[in-house]
């Protein structure tokens, strides 16, 4: 049970994984908790495979993927001659 906002909205799947409410208040806490307290039980391993999405090989897999799709992209780009901006420091 969390309130629905900020990084929690990425990590908890409503009704699969957990309960969001919307205002911080006592009272939608308190509705939240009890609707939580009546839908049962959330399945442990749709709550394990929704987890494995922040799992730290899986972040390095696909930052590495990202790198190395961004670098095959600047070398496409060089090689049609794109020229990139001097960065050389001025003094």
């Amino acid at each position: 049970v969390a309130l629905g906002r900020g990084g929690v909205t990425e990590t908890v799947l409503p009704g699969q994984t957990g309960l969001l409410f919307d205002e911080q208040t006592v009272e939608c806490l308190l509705d939240a908790v009890r609707m939580f307290e009546s839908a049962g039980s959330f399945d442990p391993r749709r709550c394990r495979e929704n987890a494995l999405r922040f799992d730290v090989p899986r972040f390095r897999e696909q930052f590495a993927r990202f790198v190395a799709d961004e670098q095959a992209a600047f070398a496409s780009r060089r090689s049609a001659g794109a020229t990139e901006p001097d960065r050389t420091p001025r003094g």
